[in-house]
């Protein structure tokens, strides 16, 4: 919705670009899913078959995108190593976009 509805030119900005490295992660998880025979979705609507193959512990994708505390989770818990190196790649992005978020907040 930001990058369509926000006003300011850097939060559309910072909204494009979130998508765009969002876009390839989801990619991944879900060809990890076809991989693994698993359908995209489950009961909930979310990226339910996330959780197989040891891969996260249990602790899901949910709807394609990790938040960074799913991504902590599957750092600690998880058994399948693609899934903890993306992880760590979410983790690293998304606290980098969080700080930026917080200087717009912040007006700088």
């Amino acid at each position: 919705m930001a990058s369509t509805q926000a006003s300011s030119p850097r939060v559309k900005d910072l909204a494009s670009r979130i998508k765009a490295a969002q876009d390839p992660e989801i990619q991944t998880m879900k060809g990890w899913l076809s991989a693994w025979d698993e359908p995209e979705t489950g009961e909930s609507g979310d990226m339910g078959g996330m959780d197989h193959g040891g891969g996260n512990g249990g602790t899901g994708f949910g709807t394609g995108m990790m938040t960074v505390t799913t991504a902590r989770a599957e750092l600690d818990k998880g058994k399948y190593e693609p899934a903890k190196q993306l992880s760590q790649v979410i983790i690293d992005a998304q606290e980098k976009e969080i700080t930026e978020m917080q200087g717009l907040l912040a007006g700088s």
